[in-house]
């Protein structure tokens, strides 16, 4: 089991006006074998990549 600094394993940002807008224009999952095997499932983009309206800190605290 990893400890100490590469324990954490967090999100430390979810835009409330993003999770909000997902929510109300998310369709029902297809079927399974539709041919879109991970349509609608939630993911996390890490700070790495710029996203618009997002700061992009590149993992460092100077940077955010």
């Amino acid at each position: 089991m990893p400890s100490g600094l590469f324990a954490a394993n967090t999100l430390p940002e979810t835009p409330p006006e993003s999770t909000q807008a997902s929510t109300q224009t998310s369709r029902p999952a297809p079927l399974p074998n539709a041919g879109i095997p991970l349509a609608g499932l939630p993911i996390s983009v890490k700070d790495l990549f710029d996203v618009a309206g997002q700061i992009t800190a590149a993992g460092s605290t100077v940077l955010a």
